[in-house]
């Protein structure tokens, strides 16, 4: 992530509730020795709590699961290491720095980060200075895909009823979300993934969004939840059957749900 008032300076993270959150993390600069921790603003807890909290975290480190993530962006000189249960389930700690620089990172080594964090916690930065910016890959693992599946193949089914789901033209798709398997069907930050972009409609805020419409001879999917990222679902191919394409929108936030042309109903009454 990008801090948005300061480009060049970078944090780590991940969307959560499809906004961006800030891991608790250090950044050590080895020429100048120079230390110094942030975190996200919606985190609870006074400064020193969270501070203290992650110092314990450096001192009994296991079990220790390191990510490394370099990135030509970083400067050479610094690292960073954040912590976090909360992101990918292999790992907890994540280094992130330059690709010429070949700092090591074991557990013994993280106590004198603890140490440097306690000698400076007093001036260090209130967590209401920074708000981070987006830039990074996301990655999903094979099960959560096949969730993003199942979400489009039930919609499928209440929007257009139980016997068109239950063709045999949707065999492949049916059994990966059941059983798993080689993933021929999804897939994020694909070519089609700004279709719901393009869409002449501004959808509720956070709102969870599929979309179903036909691509040459394929019917496909594209969902999103929380406005992220869509995932793209190929449900049937060789599917000559005529479709007119179909949205479903869930405003969740107002416990409302529409097809397209009934949500814009709700803002162009009598049109």
């Amino acid at each position: 992530m990008e801090n948005l008032h300061n480009p060049g300076e970078f944090s780590l993270g991940y969307l959560k509730l499809g906004k961006p959150y800030e891991i608790p993390l250090l950044l050590y600069d080895e020429t100048s020795k120079f230390v110094k921790f942030s975190f996200d603003k919606t985190d609870e807890g006074n400064l020193d709590e969270i501070i203290g909290s992650f110092i314990d975290k450096l001192i009994n480190p296991e079990p220790f699961k390191l990510k490394i993530l370099d990135d030509e962006r970083l400067p050479l000189q610094q690292i960073l290491l954040g912590h976090s249960t909360e992101v990918e389930d292999n790992f907890n700690f994540y280094l992130a720095k330059h690709p010429g620089n070949k700092t090591q990172v074991t557990p013994e080594k993280l106590k004198p980060f603890a140490m440097a964090l306690t000698r400076t916690k007093t001036d260090l930065p209130q967590h209401e200075q920074y708000i981070p910016k987006m830039s990074i890959k996301m990655i999903w693992k094979e099960d959560h895909l096949r969730v993003f599946g199942k979400y489009a193949f039930n919609c499928l089914s209440f929007l257009k009823g139980k016997n068109f789901v239950l063709n045999e033209r949707f065999d492949g798709v049916r059994g990966w979300i059941a059983n798993g398997g080689h993933n021929i069907y999804a897939k994020m930050n694909n070519e089609y993934g700004e279709i719901l972009a393009k869409l002449p409609v501004t959808f509720p805020e956070l709102s969870h969004v599929i979309h179903f419409t036909k691509i040459d001879r394929h019917l496909v999917a594209l969902v999103s939840l929380y406005e992220t990222s869509s995932v793209f679902i190929d449900l049937a191919d060789n599917f000559d059957s005529p479709f007119e394409a179909d949205t479903w929108i869930c405003d969740w936030k107002n416990r409302k749900e529409y097809r397209l042309m009934e949500y814009l109903n709700t803002l162009y009454p009598g049109v």
